[in-house]
């Protein structure tokens, strides 16, 4: 069995005073320039710069010892439930000899190891699912940080545009796409106003006033929203879906993120949805702990679910994480691995709580599924 997450966690990283320095130094520089710093522009500084930024270099980030936790470090029953759709997409295709996965930050493993178990356990052979891991950095624990013990071929990718064209293929992209620098507005008087980065009298950081927005970007933005109302744009997690489409011509994607539809995110989020995290503490001051604390937002799986449909995939109604988890057979799964460990071991009570984790303590995460299959031929006349 394999052990559990966390068990293995690299020591708490000590903040680095100097780094954040540089990195403030690097944002004001930018200001005092332009007068005015994009908010994407911002987090492309403190979160990626390549020396600096908070996923540079080989700090965890993930896990108890890093600064939050996904879905799948609960237990590797999250990505044993996610096997059934990849058999049914394997299934729909025709069974194919391969059928390449393809994960999105796959973080340290655990999403990716429970999968594969699960599918080797039905009889799937190894090299039946080649597997391509899309993330700037390597993890330092978990299974991917020897991936000696993978019995599938790997292959990693940077970024996106770095992936290979497949002819079908399987996507999971789990809290991946919040994770990519996303634009600030606030809409006033009819129209979108940029809110970016600005230096205050005392010389730090803070909001600047809504800038006019070009009519290339307004055109990308949703209409009918409420005066005053804050929209954090998810323009690049957008943008990136489209490449990725570009480069899959058939199969199936699902997308697990934290985020609604734009008109919910409106209700629940008027004053934006950006948050941050540091040592598990959630937080929205974006300008504190920089190059050490994670910043994102909720998606706005409304583009995502355009980008999807104008690139010709079929899309299913937006889903709560544990909708989406009982559809694919979290139930089934837990009954099968308690069947293996026993109800009473510690696997097992591990196991059970694991479940009630999976189910209720996601409440904001959603699901978002597409698929794009083959044309069928026409029958004979």
């Amino acid at each position: 069995m394999p052990a559990p997450p966390g068990s293995q966690d690299p020591p708490i990283a000590v903040p680095d005073a100097r780094r954040e320095r540089r990195l403030r130094e690097a944002v004001v520089a930018r200001v005092r320039k332009d007068g005015f710093l994009r908010f994407d522009e911002f987090l492309a500084i403190v979160l990626h710069d390549p020396s600096d930024g908070y996923y540079a270099g080989d700090r965890e980030v993930v896990g108890r010892r890093g600064d939050f936790k996904t879905a799948p470090e609960a237990h590797p029953l999250f990505g044993a439930t996610w096997a059934t759709f990849v058999q049914a997409t394997w299934e729909r295709l025709g069974r194919p000899a391969e059928l390449p996965l393809v994960e999105l930050g796959p973080g340290r493993g655990y999403l990716l190891e429970g999968l594969l178990d699960e599918l080797l356990r039905r009889g799937h052979p190894a090299e039946r699912f080649p597997v391509h891991l899309v993330d700037v950095r390597r993890p330092r624990s978990g299974p991917l940080a020897d991936p000696s013990g993978v019995l599938v071929p790997l292959r990693w990718s940077r970024s996106v545009e770095d992936l290979p064209s497949f002819s079908q293929a399987v996507v999971l992209a789990n809290e991946f796409f919040d994770a990519l620098p996303f634009r600030r507005f606030r809409y006033a008087r009819g129209t979108w106003l940029e809110l970016g980065v600005v230096e205050d009298r005392a010389g730090g950081l803070t909001w600047g006033p809504g800038e006019p927005t070009d009519a290339a970007t307004l055109a990308r933005l949703p209409t009918g929203a409420p005066e005053r109302v804050i929209y954090d744009a998810p323009l690049a997690a957008e943008a990136t879906l489209r490449t990725l489409l570009s480069r899959v011509s058939h199969g199936s994607v699902v997308v697990s993120d934290y985020g609604d539809e734009a008109s919910g995110l409106w209700v629940r989020h008027p004053e934006g949805s950006l948050a941050s995290y540091h040592r598990h503490r959630a937080g929205t001051d974006p300008f504190v702990h920089l190059g050490d604390q994670d910043l994102s937002c909720w998606l706005d799986f409304s583009s995502l679910r355009e980008a999807f449909e104008d690139a010709g995939w079929r899309t299913t109604p937006l889903r709560s994480q544990a909708e989406a988890l009982i559809e694919a057979g979290l139930g089934e799964r837990a009954e099968e691995w308690h069947a293996r460990t026993g109800r009473e071991t510690a696997e097992g009570v591990l196991a059970q709580l694991a479940v009630k984790t999976l189910l209720f303590g996601y409440p904001n995460h959603r699901v978002l599924t597409a698929v794009r299959d083959r044309p069928t031929s026409p029958g004979p006349r």
